[in-house]
């Protein structure tokens, strides 16, 4: 728990540099978007769909409120997910290329606590897989660092951006962010959520990249070797 308080303390101001290096250029291609809407849900869009018809004027004959499994088998739904998804699926690599292309430059205070995560992992859990293990590092990087940094950029104490999200543009970043955490959680979409499963591609095809991205984050020296050399090169 110190690991996680004493990240949020000094986010706003060491790691500040590396959040908006990493993903601000994300997060304007988004915003830059007016009018994106990556919301898949199949009964969201339905929704959508019957309320752009009544502003139109134009006659809608089904029912107003249905289930996911009706909403997902209208046709007009299931075009407009289809191009969502594809979308959606461009943002979320764009995230994640840029996180992962930016992983030597993270702060070392951040990396040394990846570490030590993951050393207690392999201390505590001594049955569970490498995998397993560096899914508590995401648990630190992704869901206490990267994510509710994305997803609320435009908060004072963020500070990433200055323009004030509108519901859709936060929503946007959010459903990033879900499958983002899914990938780092290293556990697909299933039937719970059965309208995001066509996300599991990333989760699939990115499982051996986030993989190479913990353990080079967890790559970092001690901290009384680091001040050695430190002392070193100033000789």
């Amino acid at each position: 728990m110190n690991f996680v308080l004493q990240l949020i303390h000094y986010r706003r101001n060491a790691y500040h540099h590396y959040l908006v290096n990493t993903v601000l250029e994300p997060i304007t291609a988004v915003l830059q978007q007016k009018d994106l809407n990556l919301d898949i849900n199949p009964v969201s869009v339905y929704n959508e769909l019957v309320a752009s018809k009544k502003r139109a004027n134009i006659e809608f004959t089904g029912p107003e409120n249905v289930s996911e499994e009706v909403a997902s088998k209208n046709e007009e739904v299931q075009a407009i997910i289809q191009e969502r998804i594809k979308l959606l699926d461009r943002h979320c690599r764009a995230f994640l290329n840029r996180i992962f292309a930016t992983c030597a430059s993270a702060p070392y205070s951040v990396r040394f606590m990846c570490k030590k995560i993951y050393e207690h992992g392999t201390t505590r859990y001594t049955d569970a897989s490498s995998r397993d293990i560096y899914s508590l590092v995401g648990g630190l990087i992704f869901f206490r660092f990267f994510n509710p940094s994305i997803t609320t950029c435009d908060s004072r104490s963020v500070n990433i951006v200055s323009v004030k999200l509108t519901s859709i543009e936060r929503k946007n970043l959010t459903l990033i962010c879900k499958v983002i955490q899914a990938l780092s959680n290293g556990i697909p979409f299933g039937d719970k959520e059965q309208f995001m499963k066509p996300m599991n591609s990333i989760i699939e095809e990115y499982s051996v990249q986030i993989h190479q991205f913990f353990v080079q984050l967890c790559d970092v020296e001690e901290i009384n070797e680091r001040l050695e050399v430190r002392v070193f090169t100033k000789i």
